[in-house]
């Protein structure tokens, strides 16, 4: 999943450690994925970055307001 998200953007890193807008985009769509579509659970995502829970649970939850307000 985080290789054809990173294909699709044209990102070099999903989890690269930066607070720039697409990348913040693209780890919320990549977590809202997991979880909604894979039920994969909030620890299981946040892991895959060395996270706690809270961190995927905020991800996921904040895809509707990237997607609402996205400029693109």
């Amino acid at each position: 999943m985080k290789e054809l998200i990173e294909d699709f953007l044209g990102l070099d890193d999903l989890f690269k450690k930066t607070r720039q807008r697409e990348y913040i985009e693209a780890r919320s769509l990549h977590d809202y994925i997991l979880y909604h579509y894979k039920e994969y659970k909030y620890d299981q995502i946040a892991a895959m970055r060395g996270k706690k829970h809270a961190n995927a649970w905020h991800s996921v939850n904040r895809f509707e307001v990237h997607r609402k307000y996205n400029r693109s």
